[in-house]
């Protein structure tokens, strides 16, 4: 399967909130890399698609909001243990 190399594009990695590449290979229906184009990494591709700045992100994203959801319950009473092993009845 030909691999492809996307360019000139809005990459959101993941990694921060501006943390953006501009280019990815697909190879094999799989994202291979991503990066810079003529970053030292970058894989040869035997097609190359121009996506005029379009920005692309991930099909999936586990952003984890456990620090957000303990911060909404930092005053409340704690009912989980360590603290409480059992209620009395």
């Amino acid at each position: 399967m030909p691999s492809c190399l996307f360019t000139n594009a809005h990459v959101f990695t993941g990694r921060s909130e501006s943390d953006f590449a501009s280019a990815f290979v697909v190879e094999d229906g799989m994202v291979r890399w991503v990066g810079h184009v003529g970053d030292a990494s970058q894989p040869a591709a035997d097609q190359q698609v121009d996506l005029q700045g379009r920005t692309v992100v991930p099909g999936f994203i586990d952003v984890h909001t456990h620090p957000t959801f303990l911060s909404q319950i930092v005053d409340a009473v704690p009912c989980t243990v360590p603290l409480v092993e059992d209620i009395p009845g």
